[in-house]
């Protein structure tokens, strides 16, 4: 037999050897990190919400409270209760814009909930702030009206409004504010709306 048909059958003997090894060897797992589930709804309908860690992102600050002498504030992370105002769920506000959602506890009881809408693509401020507030005015039937309502105002010059809800939140404040290219909605208890107010005005004076 000669060297070079000797050396073709251990060429070919090698081929098989390790297609053999490939077809034998235990499966891989490769892990891949699973998508965020989106509401299957209407596309259209869909908002983007999400929770940031850092919390610098947040406009309003942890330090914005002792500025004005309330101490003991602690900001904490919630995706909880994405109903604003416990009237309308966020995610059937339409695309456009981000929500973070921000609540404030003072000596660990709730103390604030702020929704910041940052707008996104062409989306503006005045669009979000129109649709957040014809959402909620569509909201109240007709045998809600003489106890649910919606009183514009221009609190410390910016356009905003209250909305009113004196059946099932009688001592609550829910206020929506366009500041500038940013939405903010406050949630508080009125025994709060005075220490809340000085808050607001030095967040707006930023």
């Amino acid at each position: 037999m000669s060297k070079k048909l000797i050396l073709l059958i251990l060429i070919i003997l090698s081929g098989i050897f390790i297609s053999l090894e490939y077809y034998f060897q235990p499966p891989k797992i490769i892990k891949i990190k699973p998508l965020e589930k989106k509401n299957q709804g209407n596309q259209e309908n869909n908002v983007n919400f999400s929770i940031e860690n850092n919390t610098s992102s947040y406009f309003i600050k942890e330090e914005d409270f002792t500025k004005v002498k309330i101490f003991n504030v602690k900001i904490v992370e919630t995706k909880r209760n994405s109903a604003l105002f416990h009237r309308i769920n966020i995610d059937t506000l339409k695309d456009g814009f981000e929500v973070i959602s921000v609540v404030f506890e003072k000596n660990k009881k709730i103390f604030l909930k702020v929704y910041e809408f940052h707008p996104q693509r062409e989306t503006t401020s005045t669009k979000i702030f129109n649709i957040i507030y014809h959402k909620l005015k569509q909201s109240i039937q007709s045998n809600e009206q003489d106890f649910i309502d919606l009183n514009q105002t221009n609190l410390l010059e910016t356009k905003s409004f209250y909305f009113n809800d004196r059946i099932n939140f009688p001592e609550m404040v829910f206020l929506t504010i366009k500041f500038s290219e940013k939405i903010l909605s406050f949630e508080y208890k009125k025994e709060h709306h005075k220490e809340i107010q000085e808050v607001i005005k030095k967040v707006l004076s930023k």
